[in-house]
């Protein structure tokens, strides 16, 4: 990861959102995305317009809506949460499941056509 990017946390998350939805290898498609209306604010992410016009010139139809969301109020964003939230865990090695989730993160990822970004 190039060290403008470390240093700049809200433009890692847009980088983040914006690769995640144009490397899908056309499984997106049509989408509606929402993202945690707290996200928005903390992180500084750009706008739903950016995110649609940026993603859809690289990879046409994917994303038809963008909003945002109270995560306290919507169960796919609180999903989501706890995903995000074991994979960091896995990366910890001073906890003592890591190698856990990093094992059931891996036996995922050999079940279907996935892929796994190491930034470092």
């Amino acid at each position: 990861m190039s060290t403008h990017l470390r240093e700049r946390p809200a433009e890692m998350h847009n980088y983040a959102i914006r690769s995640l939805l144009t490397h899908t290898h056309g499984t997106i498609a049509d989408a509606k995305i929402k993202i945690d209306g707290n996200d928005t604010k903390t992180f500084r992410l750009q706008n739903a317009a950016y995110f649609r016009r940026v993603v859809n010139d690289e990879c046409p139809g994917t994303i038809r809506e963008i909003s945002t969301a109270d995560s306290s109020k919507n169960v796919m964003i609180q999903l989501a949460d706890m995903v995000v939230g074991a994979i960091h865990r896995s990366y910890k090695p001073d906890k003592n499941d890591c190698r856990l989730y990093r094992a059931l993160l891996a036996k995922r990822l050999n079940d279907r056509r996935s892929s796994v970004w190491e930034f470092k």
